[in-house]
C-alpha cells in the first residue's frame, strides 16, 4: 500500500507518546494520586490552551475557523413569509370549499386515510381518494403528522398563527 512506512510511523509517533504520558501518570503515583494531585487537570488545560493558540496562530488550520471562510455567514437565511392578503384569500377559498363539497365523502375518505396509516399500509391510494373528494393538504396532513408526532396539531396550525 502506497504511504504504508509514512502510517507505520505515525502510529509509531502515537505510541511513544503515549507511553511517555503513561510514564509520567505513573511518576505521579498512577492514576488516582494523579487526579487527586490535580496533574491531569492541569495536563488538560496546557494542551487546551496550547491547540487553541495553535489555531489563534494558523498553525493549525480549520477550515471555516482560520481558514478558508466564507465571505457571507450562510447561516443568515431570509425566511419566506407569505403575504397575509393571500393568505387571507385562501382561507376564504378553503372555506369556501369546505361549505360547498360532500363533507360526508371527505370525511369517509380521510377515515380511510387514518386507517391506512395506521395499519401501516400504502397511503396514497387513500390520499388520492381524499383529495378527490375535495380534502385539504391540511386535513390530510393532520392525520398523517399525528400519528407520527403525537400531541401535534399538524404543520398547518403553527402558520396561521404567524400571519393571522
Amino acid at each position: 500500500m502506497a504511504g504504508s512506512y509514512y502510517v507505520e510511523s505515525l502510529t509509531n509517533e502515537v505510541e511513544k507518546r503515549a507511553m511517555e504520558f503513561f510514564h509520567q501518570i505513573e511518576d505521579h503515583g498512577g492514576w488516582t494520586k494523579a487526579l487527586e494531585l490535580g496533574w491531569l487537570r492541569q495536563q488538560t488545560e496546557k494542551e487546551a490552551i496550547k491547540y487553541e493558540e495553535e489555531i489563534r496562530s494558523g498553525k493549525r488550520r480549520i477550515v471555516g475557523v482560520n481558514c478558508f471562510q466564507m465571505e457571507e455567514d450562510p447561516s443568515k437565511i431570509t425566511y419566506f413569509r407569505p403575504d397575509p392578503e393571500i393568505y387571507k384569500k385562501q382561507k376564504a377559498r378553503a372555506e369556501k370549499l369546505k361549505e360547498e363539497r360532500d363533507n360526508n365523502k371527505v370525511e369517509e375518505t380521510l377515515n380511510e386515510l387514518r386507517d391506512a396509516d395506521d395499519n401501516g399500509e400504502n397511503v396514497m391510494p387513500a390520499m388520492m381518494k381524499a383529495v378527490k373528494a375535495y380534502a385539504t393538504l391540511e386535513e390530510m396532513t393532520d392525520i398523517t403528522v399525528r400519528r407520527h408526532s403525537p400531541g401535534t396539531r399538524g404543520i398547518f396550525s403553527h402558520l396561521s398563527r404567524m400571519i393571522e
